[in-house]
C-alpha cells in the first residue's frame, strides 16, 4: 500500500515579545531560550568603539587578522585599537526561533524524525529603534554605521556577525555588506553546515496623519558553508582595501515620518536578523532542499538558501 508523505515545517517560538522598547543605536536585543541567547546591536562611532574587540577569541581560533580587525573598527566609525568591551548586556525583548521538521509517513518513527529534525536549525533577534537616522533635513543622515549579531550558548561565544550600513552615493538607498563572521558551533547538526543570514527592516511612520506601516526590505546578506569542529574568523573587506571585498547589497531606505519644525533624529524601524543552518546529512540533504525550495514563507525560503552552499549550488 502506497503511503503518502507529508512535509510540514513549524515554527515554534521559545522567547517572544509582542513590543520592544526604543533603543538608541548601541543598544541591544537580547534574548535567551533553551541556555542559547542571541542579540543584535545597532553601532555608531562609541557604541563600535566598546563593541568591536578581538581580545575574546579563544586561541585555537583560525583566521584572526589584527589588520582586518582594525579596518572593520574603522568602517564602523570607532577608534582602529579596541579598548576593554564593556561587561554585561541590557535584557531587551526580542525573538528566538527553532524550526522543526515534521515528517508524517502513516505511523512513522518518531526517532526518523527526531534525526531529520537535528539538521536544520534557524535562530534571531530584533531591535526596534526610532532614530534609524540621525537626520533627514537638509540630507540625511543613517543614525548607525553597523550592526552586530551574536548568539551564546551557555558562556560560549558561538556566532557572531558584525555588519556594515551606509547610504549609496546618491542618497537614494540603504547599502549593507557583512564585515566579519566569527563562527565556532553550529546548533545544526553536521561536520559541515550552510549558513544564511538575512536581515529585514520593517518601518512605522506618520503620512498626512495616517499611521503607515510597511516591511521596507528582507535581504539574504551572507551565505556559505562552514566546517564545524573549530572556530574561526572570516574578514569580508581586505585591510589595504576596506571598500573593496564583499559587494555592497542596496534595499529601500526605510520610510520616515517628515518632520518640518526641526531636523532631528527620526525613523522608527525594527530590524531582524535571522541566522538558518542547515548541515550535510548523508541521504536527506537533497530531499530538504526541495521541501523548502517549493515553501513561500521567509525562514523556509532561507533554510532552503543555508542548504545551496553544502550542497554546492552557490
Amino acid at each position: 500500500m502506497k503511503r503518502t508523505l507529508v512535509v510540514a515545517l513549524a515554527v515554534s517560538v521559545l522567547a517572544a515579545c509582542a513590543t520592544a522598547p526604543i533603543e538608541p543605536p548601541g543598544s541591544a536585543g537580547v534574548v535567551r531560550a533553551q541556555g542559547a541567547t542571541t542579540r543584535l546591536v545597532l553601532l555608531d562611532g562609541d557604541a563600535a568603539g566598546r563593541e568591536l574587540t578581538w581580545s575574546g577569541y579563544p586561541q585555537d581560533t583560525t583566521g584572526v587578522d589584527p589588520a582586518s580587525e582594525r579596518a572593520v573598527r574603522a568602517l564602523c566609525g570607532a577608534d582602529p585599537e579596541p579598548v576593554k568591551a564593556a561587561a554585561g548586556v541590557a535584557e531587551l525583548a526580542g525573538l528566538f526561533l527553532r524550526p522543526v521538521v515534521a515528517l508524517i509517513v502513516g505511523t512513522v518513527d518518531k526517532a526518523i524524525q527526531a534525526e531529520l529534525d537535528a539538521y536544520v536549525a534557524a535562530y534571531s533577534a530584533s531591535t526596534l529603534t526610532e532614530r534609524f537616522y540621525a537626520a533627514t533635513d537638509p540630507e540625511i543622515v543613517l543614525g548607525s554605521t553597523c550592526f552586530r549579531f551574536s548568539r551564546t550558548d551557555g558562556a560560549v561565544t558561538a556566532l557572531d556577525l558584525v555588519g556594515q550600513l551606509r547610504l549609496a552615493e546618491d542618497g537614494g538607498a540603504l547599502m549593507i555588506r557583512p564585515l566579519r563572521l566569527y563562527f565556532a558551533e553550529a546548533k545544526a547538526r553536521g561536520d559541515v553546515v550552510g549558513l544564511a543570514v538575512s536581515l529585514k527592516a520593517e518601518a512605522v511612520w506618520l503620512d498626512s496623519a495616517s499611521r503607515k506601516t510597511e516591511k521596507t526590505f528582507d535581504v539574504t546578506v551572507l551565505k556559505e558553508a562552514r566546517r564545524t569542529g573549530a572556530p574561526s574568523v572570516t574578514y569580508y573587506v581586505a585591510p589595504e582595501a576596506p571598500q573593496g571585498e564583499a559587494a555592497f547589497i542596496p534595499v529601500k531606505l526605510p520610510p520616515w515620518t517628515r518632520r518640518t519644525a526641526h531636523t532631528g533624529a527620526t525613523g522608527n524601524v525594527t530590524l531582524t536578523l535571522t541566522v538558518a543552518e542547515a548541515g550535510n546529512t548523508p541521504s536527506h540533504l537533497k530531499t530538504f532542499a526541495a521541501i523548502f525550495s517549493d515553501k513561500q514563507d521567509d525562514l523556509s525560503k532561507l533554510i532552503a538558501k543555508a542548504l545551496e552552499p553544502v550542497l554546492g549550488l552557490q
